[in-house]
């Protein structure tokens, strides 16, 4: 890519895109979640069938889950509208990477409407860069 060609994608995309979130403030955290004692019990049994004891006393003593979780605590919601706004017409200078999150993000809440939170798509979408 030449180097008015980066100038241009940084100029039409990237810089609106970045000002989206100037204004808006996203949160991610992880945490551990225990499983059920039901749950562990019988990974625990499965795994004593295998004779697989010392992964049978991992899945009881270890029954914890990492769930990961992100939103837009202010500045509004997230702004999948305006950015099509800003690269619609300009996808000769988008990377291709950029329209496949766009794409993804979108088809996100298609399939998950009832999420809280950012869905894992749109965190894509935030952190990528151009």
């Amino acid at each position: 890519m030449g180097r008015e060609a980066a100038r241009k994608r940084f100029e039409l995309i990237y810089a609106p895109l970045a000002a989206l979130f100037l204004t808006r403030h996203v949160s991610t955290w992880t945490f551990r979640k225990p499983r059920s004692w039901r749950r562990r019990l019988g990974e625990a049994w499965s795994g004593a069938k295998r004779a697989d004891f010392a992964g049978a006393i991992h899945s009881i003593l270890m029954g914890a889950e990492t769930t990961e979780a992100s939103e837009v605590e202010f500045g509004g919601e997230f702004p999948l509208e305006e950015i099509r706004a800003v690269v619609s017409g300009k996808e000769a200078f988008a990377d291709a990477r950029l329209l496949d999150l766009m794409a993804d993000a979108n088809r996100s809440r298609f399939e998950s409407p009832s999420e809280e939170g950012l869905t894992r798509e749109e965190l894509a979408l935030i952190i990528h860069e151009g």
